[in-house]
């Protein structure tokens, strides 16, 4: 295919990865189309940068869409590593960067980027994230966040607020752990039953399969219930402002 030159046609072909020489095979006009040279970005961010690296960095705008793509952090120049609009930018559009960029020698942008807004929506997205936020592990409202939606996160919090929580999250998560579990050996049986799907036709007992995988996914939907209303129950009592230590109320606002 050579010198596309339908720009309708030309997105199109993007979207579904149809260009194998890439913007070579448009027409020029379409090659330096902003519509176009965006579509091919989010197809293709590293060559798309390659190829176009001048007009990306001819605009703050141009580098802002270009982030919002998978482009790697890794291909930047060291300014913009260090721009807190742009790495609010990336972090937002790509979570996973929090890490990359925490453990990189420009982790201190970190702390000018992050607000506590986007501390809140990290960590609902990944409890976890918390590790990466040590400027919000002392903040009781992003902790809170981070331990309703994993509460293994509790364990970046700092001491202070570890001692706040206490008890109850640490009775709460190896409660988790063993719904996990539960979880786990409920579906590696309902794989086993659908191994053997052939065998049952065979023997037209299909009924019997139906019911032991109508058992099986009903356990498993119960058990993901009770995680649901368990981390329900530990957030109102967060909110209540009740502090437990080995069950013992010690502080109830």
């Amino acid at each position: 295919m050579k010198n596309l030159t339908n720009k309708k046609e030309a997105l199109l072909y993007l979207e579904e990865g149809r260009l194998l020489h890439g913007l070579n095979d448009l027409s020029e006009d379409l090659q330096n189309d902003p519509e176009v040279i965006f579509a091919y970005a989010r197809k293709w961010s590293t060559t798309a940068y390659r190829d176009k690296k001048e007009f990306f960095r001819s605009s703050r705008e141009n580098m802002k869409e270009l982030l919002k793509t998978n482009i790697s952090l890794e291909l930047l120049e060291d300014k913009d590593l260090e721009d807190p609009e742009y790495m609010k930018i990336a972090i937002m559009s790509k979570p996973d960067r929090l890490r990359q960029l925490f453990w990189s020698s420009h982790n201190g942008v970190l702390k000018k980027t992050i607000d506590k807004e986007m501390a809140l929506f990290l960590v609902r997205k990944e409890g976890i994230n918390l590790r990466y936020l040590r400027s919000f592990q002392n903040d009781e409202d992003v902790v809170f966040e981070a331990i309703c939606e994993d509460v293994r996160s509790i364990h970046y919090a700092s001491p202070r607020i570890q001692c706040f929580f206490g008890d109850m999250v640490f009775v709460d998560e190896m409660k988790l752990q063993d719904s996990i579990q539960f979880i786990k050996e409920k579906i590696d049986q309902i794989r086993q039953l659908q191994a053997k799907i052939d065998f049952y036709l065979q023997q037209e007992d299909l009924k019997y399969l139906l019911q032991q995988m109508s058992i099986l996914t009903e356990e498993v939907e119960l058990e993901v219930q009770g995680i649901a209303e368990a981390k329900q129950k530990v957030k109102q009592k967060m909110k209540d402002g009740i502090i437990s230590y080995h069950g013992e109320i010690l502080y109830k606002k």
